[in-house]
């Protein structure tokens, strides 16, 4: 009896060890996970855009990439031809907006639009929406500017969407980035 009990205890105490270290196990890797989610989290929270991809492998000297960046940042398309884009408004009443304008400093050309009966509130808003999203990619500004030879620069947007396609996890496993999939 006596061997049968220490047997049971050894068995026990052994099935306790591998339960703790089961446990363990489930905890490291619940650990990794919460790891990995707080760094795509802060890799969310902070973008690499494409200046700092160029200047962090010394392609631009960083003032002119801090150029390109804040050109980036300012330059939009007027609403005014936003609204003709849209079929809002033809020349003329842009033209006409433009010229009250110039009477009314102050007053903006959306504002001036409503005011006219031009544009209806909805119709400024969804511009100004766009306005507000679409901007020229400092891609495109690099390339006017000359500020990379064509090649590189080719080179340089390729390696630029293959990391953001990594920070996006597209690529993981078996799947190809897109850029390659075109290849």
């Amino acid at each position: 009896m006596q061997a049968t009990g220490s047997r049971d205890d050894s068995g026990s105490k052994l099935m306790e060890r591998y339960s703790r270290w089961y446990s363990l196990r489930l905890q490291s890797q619940y650990d990794t996970v919460t790891a990995k989610d707080i760094a795509m989290e802060e890799t969310k929270m902070k973008p690499v855009d494409f200046c700092q991809f160029v200047i962090d492998r010394g392609l631009i000297q960083t003032e002119a990439a801090e150029s390109v960046r804040s050109r980036a940042m300012s330059e939009r398309t007027p609403i005014g031809r936003l609204l003709v884009m849209r079929g809002v408004l033809s020349v003329r009443q842009v033209m006409n907006l433009l010229e009250l304008q110039a009477d009314l400093p102050g007053v903006r050309f959306g504002e001036l639009g409503l005011r006219v009966g031009y544009v209806t509130t909805v119709e400024l808003e969804e511009a100004l929406k766009y306005q507000a999203t679409h901007r020229r990619h400092q891609i495109e500004i690099v390339d006017q500017d000359g500020l990379l030879a064509e090649p590189d620069l080719a080179a340089t947007v390729v390696a630029y969407v293959q990391f953001l396609e990594l920070q996006a996890g597209v690529g993981s496993g078996t799947q190809k980035p897109a850029v390659l999939n075109a290849v």
